[in-house]
């Protein structure tokens, strides 16, 4: 079965204590509609907020508060928007959160994309 498109109304959460945190995208307007909410693209993400992170604060751990890069292979080859790249359901990435991630490990991911309509083959 394919990946789903992530639109803005996708659940993506940190890694850390409390599930369910939401991760706010920059929500570029895309024109490509899939289930009343624009998809995401590429470059939505990066820079977009965390809230509600409930990691503790010390020498050595901090909340996330905004995402700093996305993983390769989270955003589609072939399916564009004005020539950037869909994100898919797998899309996972870094946030500013400590202690720091070393990829390839992640310390966000989709929760939930949200929409069952249009997918990958």
């Amino acid at each position: 079965m394919g990946k789903l498109v992530l639109t803005k109304s996708s659940l993506l959460v940190c890694s850390h204590p409390t599930p369910g945190v939401g991760i706010a995208n920059n929500g570029l307007a895309s024109s490509l509609i899939v289930g009343g909410s624009p998809a995401l693209l590429v470059g939505d993400l990066v820079g977009a907020s965390v809230a509600g992170c409930t990691q503790a604060t010390s020498n050595t751990t901090k909340p996330c508060t905004i995402v700093v890069t996305v993983a390769a292979g989270s955003a589609a080859t072939k399916l564009t928007v004005g020539g950037l790249a869909v994100l898919f359901d797998s899309a996972a990435g870094i946030t500013d959160g400590l202690p720091v991630v070393v990829p390839p490990a992640t310390n966000f991911s989709v929760s939930d994309a949200k929409q069952s309509k249009l997918r990958t083959v």
